[in-house]
């Protein structure tokens, strides 16, 4: 009985097995929100007209600015073989599970003990989980960012061991781990030292330090010691990842940072570093600019600019999307109040926040991750999803803080606000279902609800049923519309126009995104009565930076 649960026990701690674990339950975590619609951002039905256009017309169209290219080339690849809103939502979640499992792989070679509890971590994150199961590209740009951090991360090789199974995944592994059967998976041993729990902890990397979580602060490989050949599939990955995403490119500074020379030796290999960091720079440069190649030759450098529809938003909603539409409502109280306790830790103790738990480095590359995509949020604060890159390196950082039990109730807690809590509109067209239980109040004009029995997940997939409901109402109507109107759609706009593939347009309507003073005088002079959906009236004059929808045009339903 003893050998079986010794057995048993070494077959959990199999990274083969944990890695697989951590993808299914992640994978199908996304299944049941995959079928509904392409999902609630009008950017995500754009897409798919994209995708019609370019399959129709042989010809590259940029779905919105600065162009997705790579992303739109494999929608437009898809409508030619049947675009399917299951398909386009399944790839974002495929992506979620590559990007998830490079994350954990990365943190476990950084010497972090509980990497699959940061994986999860980050899978389980509301806004990572919600742009997991709708067409959008957040998580394809993000899954070759994570594989660019993984090479960037990687030790050197070494020779495979003949042990253990899983080596395939990490040279060297940061903490070496028992094999079935008792086999010792690492070869050769330079230096090995008992660690908590019966862990053995493998050098090199030239120094580690057992941090109060648990964590291995690891500086990284002397010059010396590593190939170049880590630095250009770093450079290839981050390169793809502008192809789908241009702001991955931003990665090149936090990154860069990490290549840089160590601080124990600044000296020591600068020529050889220095290599590295031009390699990893050109490559990602490089297949960058040869991705947006078609992008160039369509609409020269007049591509290279960003949406800006609206004025900026209020500061209640920027805050919001800031927060709790990124970590939810318990993931912003976790993150508030450990990142609180730190800080009062430090400053009580008088202690500096770049220590020995964790590399000098390490902590100046995810500081400008974090900063560096908390400036492209608030240059353009539409949506939370823009701060998706600075996740990973958020509950990186918490991992080499926290104590090991502390930062496994973080993680948890931070994977359960997906389910718990949620806040959002109580709008029926484009709002949420809520239970009986959730309380209503008003915030900017808004009536928001927060109900502690459905999660940001669940408010997301109910917010798509619910615009999927309300297009069929209107498009069922505008067919039988016998007036000559002009409908003024606003972000009901591509959905309608996808609702209506492959059936007669009603002539007398004309569906328009937005219009201005002169198009809707011109309209009215024809005859064409003005029409706008629910809100397109106030929308209409912000965008075409007027006062005057209200005066010739009327609610449509």
């Amino acid at each position: 009985a003893e050998k079986f649960l010794q057995m048993n026990k070494s077959f959990y701690k199999n990274v083969i097995f944990q890695f697989s674990f951590l993808s299914i339950v992640v994978f199908l975590s996304r299944l049941p929100f995959l079928w509904a619609g392409f999902g609630a951002e009008e950017d995500s039905w754009l897409l798919a007209i994209t995708a019609k256009n370019m399959a129709l017309s042989g010809n590259y169209e940029m779905s919105r600015a600065p162009g997705h290219p790579l992303q739109e080339y494999l929608y437009a690849f898809l409508f030619n073989n049947g675009l399917n809103p299951f398909y386009t939502n399944l790839i974002s979640a495929i992506s979620s599970v590559i990007t998830t499992v490079f994350f954990a792989l990365s943190v476990r070679q950084l010497g972090l003990k509980h990497y699959l509890f940061a994986g999860f971590a980050f899978a389980f994150t509301p806004i990572v989980f919600i742009s997991s199961t709708y067409t959008i590209d957040y998580m394809l740009a993000m899954a070759f960012v994570m594989g660019s951090f993984y090479f960037i991360t990687k030790p050197a090789a070494s020779p495979p061991s003949k042990g253990g199974q899983g080596d395939w995944l990490l040279s060297p592994p940061p903490l070496k781990e028992r094999g079935p059967g008792g086999a010792v998976a690492v070869s050769p041993p330079p230096l090995k030292e008992r660690g908590p729990g019966g862990a053995v902890a493998v050098s090199p990397p030239p120094l580690k330090e057992r941090g109060p979580g648990g964590a291995v602060a690891v500086s990284p490989p002397l010059p010396e010691e590593r190939g170049l050949g880590g630095e250009v599939a770093a450079g290839i990955f981050l390169g793809l990842a502008i192809g789908f995403r241009l702001t991955s490119i931003a990665m090149l500074i936090p990154f860069c940072i990490w290549l840089f020379p160590p601080y124990q030796g600044i000296t020591v290999g600068w020529k050889h570093r220095s290599r590295g960091i031009g390699l990893f720079a050109s490559a990602t440069l490089l297949v960058g600019l040869l991705t947006y190649l078609p992008v160039l030759k369509t609409y020269g450098l007049s591509f290279f600019h960003y949406s800006d529809q609206f004025p900026y938003p209020n500061l209640p909603k920027v805050f919001y999307k800031l927060t709790l539409g990124t970590f939810g409502t318990i993931g912003l109280i976790t993150i508030l109040f450990w990142k609180v306790k730190i800080l009062f830790a430090k400053f009580r103790m008088k202690e500096k926040m770049i220590t020995s738990k964790i590399p000098a480095k390490l902590f100046w590359a995810s500081v400008s991750v974090i900063v560096l995509y908390l400036i492209s949020y608030l240059r353009l604060p539409q949506k939370s999803a823009y701060l998706i890159p600075a996740v990973p390196f958020i509950i990186l950082m918490f991992g080499y803080y926290l104590s090991a039990r502390s930062f496994k109730i973080f993680c948890v807690l931070l994977s359960m606000s997906s389910f718990l809590f949620s806040i959002n509109l109580t709008d029926s067209l484009r709002g949420s279902t809520h239970s009986a239980l959730s309380v209503k109040f008003r915030v900017a004009g808004q009536e928001i609800f927060i109900d502690p029995l459905t999660g940001p997940v669940f408010s997301d997939y109910t917010k798509r049923l619910n615009k999927i409901t309300y297009t069929e109402e209107v498009f069922q109507k505008v067919k039988q519309e016998q007036k000559k109107i002009v409908l003024i759609c606003g972000w009901w706009y591509n959905e309608l126009l996808v609702r209506g593939w492959n059936v007669t347009q009603n002539p007398n309507v004309v569906p328009v995104f937005y219009i201005d003073k002169p198009s809707i005088e011109k309209y009215a002079s024809k005859g064409y009565i003005i029409y706008y959906l629910p809100e397109q009236n106030l929308y209409n004059d912000q965008y075409s930076q007027m006062n005057y929808t209200d005066s010739v045009a009327r609610p449509y339903m």
